[in-house]
C-alpha cells in the first residue's frame, strides 16, 4: 500500500501539466507597476494629524458635507415624497461619491488618490448645484417649511450614529482567536483598496494578481479613509456606525413616506396614528429587533436555573444566527451582523439595499412622470441603474432581487399609466425595464470585464428548512403579514357575495380551493413544510395584489408596494428550499444571504403593516374587541421576545473579546498586550504588531 502511495506522488510530481496561455488574475504589467509605484502608507497616513487626533469629528463632518452636497438630487429624485428623501442623502452620499472616484480610476484617467476623491466631490457639487439652480426656489421654500422635521430626522441618524460608536468603542477589536469572523479579510482588502493607486486593486492574498471579488463595498469605505486620512483600523470603527445609522435613517424614511401616501389617499380607514411611528417601527425591526432566538434561549436558561442546584448559564450571542440544528447554515439579521462588526460585503450592502426599494416606491408614487419626455424619464432610470447596479460589485447575492424589485414597480406603474394590458403597455415597460437592467450592467463594466465567477450557478437543494426554525427566524414578522391579509381576506368577503356566482363559477372557485389545499399538504407530507407555509401566504398576498392593481389608483400605491414587499421576501423564502448555490457548504451562504434579504423586505413591510393594522383593527365593533385583545397580547409577546437580542447579546458580544480593560476605536490596540495560547504556547501579539508597523 506504501509502495502504491508513493508511485502515484512519483507520477504526480513528474506529470507535464497543461500551461494557461492567458494571464488569468494576474495583473497586467503596468497596473502592476502603478500599484509598485503608489503612494506610501508613511505619507498616506500621519498618526499625529488632526483627522487622526478627532476622527469622530472628521469622519462624520466628510459624510455630512457630502450628504448635504447630494440634497438637490434627492429633492429631484424623491419628489413625491413628504420629506423629499432627506434621509436617503446618507446613503447617496455614501455611494455616488465612491462610485465616481471609481469610475474615473478604473478608466485610467487618474490614480486613486485624494485628490481624485475631491475631483469627484467637485464633480458632484457641479451636477447639485445646476439642480439647486433650476429649484432653488421649491428646494428653499421645501426646507423653510419643514425645517423642523428635517432636524428630527437628521437627530435619527446621529442618535443611531452614536449609539453604535458607543458599542465600537466598548469592543473595537479586528480580530479574535475564536469568533474573529472575517475582519481580517475585510480589512486587508481595505488596505488593499487604499494602497492601489487603480481599480481593480492588488489581491493582499495572491502575490501579483488583483482582488478577484465584489469589492465595491470595501471601496466605499477606502474612499472616505483615502479622503479623511484617518487610519484603516480606526476608520474601520467608524464606519459600522455611519452603516449602521444610514439603514435605520432609510427604513425610516421609506416606511414614513409609505405611510403619509396611506394617509393621503382615499381610504376610509382614519389614520389617527402619526405617520413617524411607521417610521420608528420600521427603523426598529430593520436595525434593532433580533429574531426569537435569544427568547429560546433565555426560556432555556430558566427552566435550568430552576432545577435543582441549576445556574443560569451566560447569554450565548452566536447561536441565533444558528437558528437551524443539524445543518451549517448561517441566520444572521441585521442588528447581529452590524454587532458582530465584520465590514463584509453583505453588511456594507444593507442601506443601499434600502435605497433601491426608495426608488422602486418612488417609481410607484409618480417621482417621474411616464407622461414626461423620454430623455427626462431615461435620466431617471439611468440613475436608478447605477444604485441598483452597485449592489452586483457590493454584493452580488442581492443584485437579482433587488433590480427583480424595481423591474416589477416599473411594470406595475406601466400597468396603472395605461389602465389596461395592451400593446403600448408592453412596449412602455419593455424599453423602461430594459434601460434600468442595461445600465445597472454598463454602469460598472470595469468591474464585471475583470470579475471572474468559478463554477457558478444553482441545484436542486438538498436539504430544506423545518417550519418551527423558519418562524423561529420570522415570527414577528408572519405574524404581522399574517394578521394583514386574514384583516383584507374579511373585508373582502363582505365585498364579495357567493351567492351571485353562477353555478360553474362556484364549481371553478371550489375546485381552485380543493386543489390549493392539496397542494399544500402534499408539500408537507413530501418534507416541504416551509414552502407549503409560505406558498399559501404566497397565494393570498397574490389575489389581494391582484384586487389592488384592479381598482388601478393612487391610491392603492400604498398596499400594492407593501405587498410587492411581502411577495419578495416570501419568494425568497421558498427559493431557499428548492435551490443552493453551487460550490455551497450544506446551504451556508445560500440562507445566510437569502434570508438576510427576507429580513429587510418582512421588516419594512411589517412596520408598515403594523401601523395600518393599529387603525384598522381599532375599528372593530364592541362585540369584537376579544380579536383585538388577543391580537395585542400575541404582539407584545413576539415584540418583547425580539427585544431580548439587542439586550442581552449586545452585552455578551461586547464582553467577547482578549480583554475588557482597553476602551477606544483603534480596532489594532488590542495587539499590544493581548497574548494568543497556541497548544498552552503563549505568543504574544505585540511583537506582530511592531512588525506590521
Amino acid at each position: 500500500e506504501r509502495m502504491k502511495k508513493e508511485l502515484l506522488a512519483q507520477s504526480i510530481l513528474a506529470a507535464d501539466f497543461p500551461q494557461e496561455p492567458d494571464a488569468g488574475l494576474l495583473l497586467p504589467d503596468k497596473e502592476l507597476e502603478a500599484h509598485r509605484r503608489g503612494a506610501a502608507w508613511s505619507s498616506t497616513f500621519d498618526p499625529t494629524s488632526f483627522a487622526n487626533r478627532f476622527p469622530v469629528l472628521v469622519w462624520l463632518l466628510l459624510i455630512e458635507v457630502t450628504a448635504l452636497v447630494v440634497l438637490p438630487l434627492s429633492f429631484l429624485l424623491f419628489k413625491t415624497f413628504h420629506d423629499k428623501g432627506y434621509l436617503f442623502t446618507k446613503a447617496l452620499a455614501l455611494l455616488l461619491l465612491p462610485y465616481l472616484t471609481w469610475l474615473l480610476v478604473s478608466m485610467k484617467l487618474v490614480e486613486f488618490s485624494r485628490t481624485s476623491v475631491l475631483t469627484a466631490l467637485v464633480l458632484l457639487a457641479l451636477l447639485n448645484y445646476i439642480i439647486l439652480h433650476i429649484n432653488r426656489r421649491a428646494i428653499i421654500s421645501f426646507v423653510r417649511e419643514r425645517w423642523r422635521f428635517l432636524a428630527f430626522q437628521e437627530g435619527i441618524f446621529l442618535g443611531a450614529f452614536l449609539i453604535f460608536l458607543a458599542l465600537r468603542l466598548a469592543n473595537p477589536d479586528l480580530w479574535h482567536p475564536f469568533r474573529g469572523g472575517e475582519k481580517p479579510m475585510d480589512l486587508a482588502f481595505i488596505n488593499a483598496i487604499v494602497r492601489s493607486a487603480t481599480m481593480p486593486p492588488y489581491d493582499p492574498w495572491f502575490a501579483g494578481g488583483y482582488l478577484n471579488y465584489y469589492y465595491f463595498g470595501q471601496f466605499i469605505i477606502g474612499t472616505f479613509v483615502k479622503a479623511s486620512g484617518v487610519l484603516p483600523e480606526v476608520a474601520v470603527n467608524l464606519a459600522i456606525p455611519v452603516l449602521f445609522a444610514t439603514t435605520v435613517s432609510a427604513a425610516f424614511c421609506l416606511v414614513y413616506n409609505l405611510a403619509i401616501k396611506a394617509r393621503e389617499s382615499r381610504n376610509p380607514i382614519a389614520f389617527s396614528l402619526n405617520p413617524i411611528w411607521a417610521g420608528l417601527f420600521a427603523s426598529f425591526f430593520v436595525g434593532i429587533a433580533g429574531n426569537l432566538g435569544g427568547a429560546i434561549q433565555l426560556i432555556k436558561s430558566l427552566l435550568a436555573w430552576l432545577k435543582p442546584g441549576g445556574s443560569f448559564p451566560p447569554f450565548d450571542y452566536w447561536s441565533p444566527s444558528r437558528m437551524i440544528p443539524d445543518q451549517i447554515a448561517i441566520t444572521e439579521f441585521p442588528f447581529w451582523s452590524f454587532l458582530f462588526a465584520d465590514p463584509h460585503a453583505h453588511m456594507i450592502a444593507i442601506p443601499f439595499t434600502i435605497l433601491c426599494l426608495g426608488f422602486a416606491f418612488s417609481i410607484i408614487t409618480g417621482s417621474i412622470s411616464f407622461k414626461a419626455p423620454w430623455w427626462q424619464q431615461g435620466t431617471y432610470l439611468a440613475l436608478i441603474g447605477i444604485v441598483v447596479g452597485s449592489l452586483f460589485a457590493i454584493n452580488s447575492w442581492d443584485y437579482p432581487t433587488y433590480l427583480s424589485i424595481v423591474a416589477l414597480a416599473v411594470i406595475i406603474t406601466c400597468l396603472l399609466y395605461r389602465q389596461r394590458v395592451s400593446l403600448d403597455f408592453i412596449k412602455g415597460a419593455f424599453w423602461r425595464v430594459t434601460l434600468v437592467s442595461a445600465v445597472s450592467y454598463l454602469a460598472f463594466i470595469p468591474f464585471h470585464s475583470r470579475f471572474v465567477v468559478f463554477n457558478g450557478g444553482v441545484h436542486l437543494s438538498n436539504f430544506q428548512t423545518e417550519t418551527i426554525h423558519y418562524l423561529g427566524i420570522n415570527g414577528l414578522f408572519l405574524f404581522i403579514i399574517a394578521s394583514y391579509l386574514l384583516f383584507e381576506i374579511y373585508a373582502l368577503s363582505k365585498l364579495f357575495s357567493i351567492r351571485s356566482l353562477t353555478r360553474l363559477q362556484k364549481s371553478l372557485l371550489l375546485a381552485s380551493i380543493a386543489l390549493l389545499i392539496a397542494n399544500i399538504a402534499w408539500m408537507s407530507v413530501v418534507g416541504y413544510g416551509t414552502v407549503a407555509l409560505l406558498f399559501g401566504f404566497s397565494f393570498l398576498s397574490l389575489l389581494l395584489l391582484v384586487r389592488r392593481l384592479a381598482i388601478a389608483d393612487s391610491s392603492q400605491h400604498y398596499h400594492v408596494f407593501l405587498l410587492l414587499l411581502i411577495l419578495g421576501g416570501l419568494g425568497l423564502g421558498i427559493a431557499v428550499d428548492l435551490i443552493t448555490a453551487n460550490n455551497d457548504i450544506d446551504r451556508m451562504n445560500t440562507i445566510f444571504k437569502l434570508y438576510l434579504q427576507s429580513w429587510v423586505l418582512y421588516a419594512l413591510a411589517s412596520a408598515g403593516l403594523l401601523w395600518y393594522l393599529m387603525a384598522s383593527l381599532s375599528r372593530l365593533k364592541l362585540y369584537r374587541r376579544w380579536i383585538m385583545s388577543f391580537w395585542i397580547t400575541a404582539f407584545c409577546f413576539l415584540l418583547l421576545s425580539v427585544s431580548i437580542f439587542p439586550i442581552l447579546g449586545t452585552k455578551s458580544r461586547i464582553a467577547d473579546r482578549f480583554s475588557t480593560d482597553f476602551r477606544g476605536l483603534d480596532g489594532a490596540a488590542f495587539m499590544t498586550k493581548a497574548i494568543y495560547m497556541d497548544d498552552s504556547n503563549p505568543l504574544p501579539l505585540a511583537d506582530d504588531w511592531e512588525a506590521i508597523k
